[in-house]
């Protein structure tokens, strides 16, 4: 019923999905069953249970890239549909909580915050080469229509909670309130109602409760939102064509000008060229804290009305960079400790020079090298055909498939690995495979699967993993290509551990590779990442010392 349900709305699933919600129904059926029955019966519904996970396996592996490709899909209609919401929602932070402090100390922030008594005196003289005047008719029909046409359906109402939809489908109301503004217009003053505002705190992090964890937003109702929509409109029109704001500066707030959306786009094409060509991208946000506390507005005031024109944007810039400048300094001073860590560790000519960070990095290999001797003995000890599993049974009315299975990961059906690695001796390439002088730090190789594993190990600060895993890429990839020139299956992974105990993702899919999975996966990095950690505390420690 409800697939025919689907069906009819426009969902069809394939018949991989179907599949899969059938398996899943049978297992669930099979562990009711199962809790049921003896223990003869439990052993056959064992059988059943293995042989529908392994079915889900590969199914729900084939339904990846479908999966993946829909999302994809979706992602896309979503950027272009609206791009403000998706970029939204790509950036922004989980947020929550409410507002704890009492109405005298949330009248008084906001009254040192947002309130400037230095621009009350005073006023801007205008130049004096006006060559548009201001239009300042009664709001016409055409403009008032057009607010309301552009208008965001989704745009919050004031306090009296009338929506911009009543304006836009009732024209009759529409038109109404145009009257109403020419007559407000001839007159000079305008409604109360159209001036009163709604405050709303929105929280800007998790758990917010001071109040400047809160950003306060002003909701006027949508009668005033029109009528002055229409003065700075003609506003803009007026500064604009008599070129009294440059829009190299400003830009917010000015159509036409490329603002924060047209910038998203750039970046959004950015990312993709730069994923597309694989290259490396870096992207700085600058917020400002309390951004409209933070300016300055007296010294903006001086600024625009003593300076002359040419040093006007100079002189703001200074002001707020130097506030940035202090901001800064004061973040420095935490970094402090960081910077120290990474000259010690991995940056120290004395230490390079005295061989401290070869024997740190020979730690490490020593360790690694040690987690694939255990594996490779226990895979050479099994008989030639034998798989390292469990047995598998098989359901009554199938036919087995154990025959010439082999064992799992890269280890295959040989039993003839060989383990070489740059510990305690010189690592030489066996000729058989290659001739050269690069020395990678283990060698893993089968002469009768004709397949050959070069691992390069690289101890380093965790934000340099990504660079030298490429570096060591380019270095052996003449030698592979050698190798395979004289037929072998040749491969290098490089492999990165933190002098601080990171274990990168190159090293967990290298173990996963080879079939150390699951706890001894979590063994083995635990071990990594121990060896990396107690050498670094020993350099920490010696760090006062010169040798």
């Amino acid at each position: 019923m409800q697939t025919r349900r689907k069906e009819q709305m426009g969902v069809v699933k394939s018949r991989r999905q179907v599949e899969i919600e059938r398996l899943v129904l049978e297992r669930r059926q099979l562990k009711r069953r199962w809790r049921r029955a003896d223990e003869g019966e439990r052993e056959g519904i064992c059988v059943l249970k293995a042989g529908i996970k392994s079915r889900l396996a590969v199914l729900r592996r084939a339904e990846a890239p479908r999966r993946r490709r829909k999302k994809k899909e979706r992602a896309r209609v979503a950027f272009f549909r609206d791009l403000f919401k998706f970029v939204k929602a790509l950036f922004g932070k989980e947020k929550s909580g409410m507002l704890g402090v009492e109405k005298p100390e949330l009248d008084g922030y906001l009254r040192e915050v947002y309130s400037c008594e230095e621009l009350g005196g005073g006023g801007l003289e205008l130049p004096v080469d006006i060559k548009w005047e201001m239009d300042v008719c009664p709001p016409r029909w055409g403009e008032v229509q057009d607010v309301v046409r552009w208008a965001r359906a989704s745009s919050a109402p004031g306090p009296n909670g009338v929506p911009y939809r009543v304006f836009r489908f009732a024209t009759g109301v529409l038109k109404f309130l145009w009257k109403l503004m020419a007559v407000v217009w001839k007159k000079g003053v305008i409604p109360k109602s159209w001036r009163r505002v709604g405050g709303i705190f929105i929280s800007k992090e998790k758990e917010a409760f001071g109040v400047g964890q809160f950003r306060p937003i002003s909701l006027l109702n949508v009668e005033g939102k029109i009528f002055f929509s229409v003065v700075g409109r003609r506003l803009v029109e007026y500064l604009k064509a008599n070129r009294l704001i440059d829009t190299s500066v400003q830009k917010a707030g000015l159509p036409g000008c490329s603002g924060c959306l047209e910038h998203t786009s750039m970046i959004w094409h950015q990312i993709r060229s730069a994923k597309k060509e694989k290259r490396d991208l870096r992207v700085v946000f600058l917020d400002l804290v309390n951004a409209y506390g933070s300016v300055p507005h007296s010294l903006l005031w001086e600024a625009f009305s003593a300076a002359p024109e040419a040093d006007r944007r100079r002189l703001v810039v200074e002001q707020i960079q130097g506030q940035e400048e202090e901001v800064r300094r004061a973040k420095a001073v935490t970094l402090v400790k960081q910077g120290q860590w990474r000259h010690i560790l991995s940056g120290c000519k004395v230490s390079l020079g005295q061989g401290s960070y070869t024997w740190h990095h020979n730690q490490v290999l020593r360790c690694l090298a040690g987690v694939f001797a255990s594996k490779q003995q226990a895979v050479s000890s099994l008989p030639v055909g034998r798989s390292a599993r469990a047995i598998g049974f098989v359901p009554v009315g199938e036919s087995s498939t154990m025959q010439g299975q082999t064992c799992p990961g890269r280890w295959g059906n040989a039993r003839d690995w060989k383990l070489l690695a740059d510990v305690g001796k010189q690592l030489q390439v066996p000729q058989i495979i290659a001739v050269t002088s690069l020395r990678p730090d283990m060698v893993l190789y089968s002469e009768g699967e004709r397949t050959v594993y070069f691992v390069e190990l690289t101890v380093l600060f965790a934000n340099a993993i990504w660079e030298a895993y490429e570096r060591k890429l380019f270095k052996y990839a003449d030698l592979v290509a050698e190798a395979r020139d004289r037929g072998w299956q040749a491969h290098v992974r490089p492999v990165e551990v933190g002098v601080r105990g990171f274990v990168a993702k190159s090293a967990t899919v290298l173990l996963a590779e080879f079939d150390i999975r699951v706890r001894s996966l979590k063994a083995a990095v635990k071990e990594l990442s121990e060896v990396a950690e107690k050498e670094s505390r020993w350099f920490w420690l010696k760090r006062e010392q010169g040798s």
